[in-house]
C-alpha cells in the first residue's frame, strides 16, 4: 500500500489527499448543480453516489497509487474542490479537476493542476496524460490550454460530446 498522498503547496493553495471522513466535503462539490452541469450526465449526485466516488478515489490511491487531492485555499482553509488523477478507458491516466463555483475564474484550477502535473511527472514513469471536458465548458478548455494540453480528438463520453486532450512528459518539461 502506498504511503499517504504527499501534500502539495502552491502560492495560494494547499492540496492534501482525501480521507474516508471527507464525505461532506465531496458531497458539497458533487451535489452542486452548477458544478455537475458539465460532468457525467449533468445531474447532481446523491450522498450515496458521492460515497461511491469517495470510495473509488481512496481505492485508486491505496491499490493503484493514483492520487486525487482535496484543494484548500491557504489564507482561510476553505475547501475549493478536487484535483488529481483517475483512470480513463481502463488504460490511461486522466487529469481531473472540479472546483466549487465560488472558486471559478480565479486561476485556482490551473494552479492546482500545475502542481498535480509536476508531481505526476516526478513520481510516475508515464509519458502521457489525458484530460477531457465538454466542448461548451470554456473555463475547463482554458485551463487545459494554459497547461499546454493539445487537442487529440472530438468525440463522445458517457455524458455526451467531449473534447479529448493530452499532455506529454516531453512537452511538460519545456514549459
Amino acid at each position: 500500500m502506498p504511503a499517504e498522498i504527499p501534500i502539495l503547496e502552491t502560492e495560494r493553495l494547499r492540496l492534501r489527499g482525501f480521507t474516508a471522513d471527507n464525505l461532506d466535503l465531496l458531497f458539497s462539490l458533487y451535489s452542486n448543480p452548477d458544478v455537475m452541469f458539465f460532468l457525467g450526465d449533468g445531474q447532481p449526485l446523491s450522498r450515496e453516489k458521492t460515497q461511491e466516488r469517495l470510495t473509488a478515489t481512496l481505492f485508486r490511491w491505496t491499490q493503484l497509487g493514483i492520487p486525487m487531492w482535496a484543494v484548500f485555499r491557504k489564507t482561510d482553509g476553505i475547501f475549493l474542490g478536487r484535483c488529481g488523477f483517475q483512470i480513463f478507458n481502463l488504460q490511461e491516466i486522466e487529469l481531473a479537476y472540479t472546483l466549487l463555483p465560488a472558486a471559478w475564474g480565479q486561476g485556482y484550477a490551473t494552479e492546482a493542476a500545475r502542481a498535480c502535473l509536476d508531481q505526476f511527472f516526478a513520481m510516475s514513469e508515464e509519458d502521457r496524460i489525458v484530460s477531457r471536458t465538454r466542448p461548451t465548458n470554456a473555463r475547463s478548455l482554458r485551463v487545459m490550454e494554459k497547461l499546454g494540453f493539445q487537442i487529440e480528438k472530438l468525440g463522445e463520453d458517457m455524458g455526451g460530446p467531449a473534447v479529448f486532450e493530452f499532455q506529454t512528459r516531453k512537452i511538460w518539461k519545456r514549459q
